[in-house]
């Protein structure tokens, strides 16, 4: 959402909303949605601008039900640099805040050894929590290589994990041994993400 523009156009910021719903129909080991710590894309980078779930350790969530909503707001703090070093053209730095919130559920196991799909918000999922929620903050780089017709880009991120896990799936740590370490824990996490995109 491209909000209305500031000292004559020179404050072009924008306001983003992102909301991410999945659901697979059974019960899966192999390739369930996957949270934490992840760029959005590694083929479309214009698209690493979303967060979700970024304040969480790299496949730390996973389930079968999936419901994130982020809030991004982006903002320039130097326009038009042309900065040259190198083969290196910087054109543009610009700053964004961002959070997310959401959960990926996953199944409870009953007494007979059957499993039942947990109900968004209603159940824990299997990270201990009914939802999850971190904030983050986010210089990004636009560049690019001269003579090379790409958007580069480079992003330093700081994300804060607001709600740590709270128990171990199952009682098994083994299920899922991420809510033992430090994604069991309020933390910062620091990204460095060269050609992410701006």
């Amino acid at each position: 959402i491209a909000l209305p523009k500031l000292d004559r156009g020179w404050f072009d910021h924008t306001l983003q909303v992102d909301l991410h719903l999945g659901y697979i129909t059974e019960n899966v080991n192999f390739l369930p949605f996957i949270g934490g710590g992840r760029l959005y894309s590694l083929t479309a980078p214009e698209l690493n601008t979303s967060v979700g779930f970024v304040g969480y350790d790299f496949y730390s969530i996973t389930g079968e039900t999936v419901l994130n909503l982020g809030l991004t707001y982006r903002f320039p703090l130097a326009r038009q640099l042309g900065w040259s070093a190198g083969t290196i053209f910087v054109e543009d730095l610009y700053a964004q805040v961002f959070t997310s919130w959401g959960n990926i559920w996953g199944y409870n196991q009953n007494a007979d050894g059957s499993f039942s799909r947990q109900i968004p918000f209603v159940d824990a999922a299997p990270n201990g929590q009914h939802i999850l929620g971190d904030v983050g903050v986010d210089l990004r780089f636009g560049h690019f290589f001269q003579e090379l017709d790409a958007n580069f880009g480079t992003t330093l991120r700081a994300a804060y994990r607001l709600i740590p896990f709270s128990a171990c799936p199952y009682d098994d740590v083994n299920a899922n041994p991420n809510c033992l370490d430090d994604g069991g824990r309020r933390a910062l996490s620091v990204y460095l993400m060269v050609g992410g995109g701006f």
